[in-house]
């Protein structure tokens, strides 16, 4: 399947890291910026956030893998009131995809 890349290690490295982003991000979601979201999240690949003509958000991250020439994506809907809320969705499925590959890996 898929090794995810973190800052340039593999996912074996990584997990615990991972863990603890995770349990992190679940439990302080609200408190960060959209920087701080954009900074974590650009340690697993290319975040992006998109206002559209109706002044609604969306945001996307293409993830980094070790297969070459791979990249999945991970994203929000497109209809968020603010790029906070657009970002954090898609860090949360972020998150969510994460430990599911994990999982996969470790079987």
């Amino acid at each position: 399947m898929f090794n995810l890349v973190k800052k340039h290690i593999g996912l074996k490295e990584a997990e615990h890291t991972i863990e603890s982003d995770s349990s992190a991000a679940q439990s302080s979601q609200q408190a960060l910026t959209v920087d701080e979201m954009l900074n974590e999240m650009a340690k697993f690949g290319a975040p992006s956030i998109s206002c559209l003509d109706d002044g609604l958000w969306h945001a996307s991250i293409a993830m980094r893998t070790m297969a070459l020439g791979s990249e999945f994506k991970v994203r929000s809907e497109f209809k968020h009131k603010t790029a906070a809320e657009a970002l954090g969705v898609c860090r949360e499925r972020m998150y969510q995809a994460i430990k599911t590959i994990s999982s996969k890996e470790s079987k």
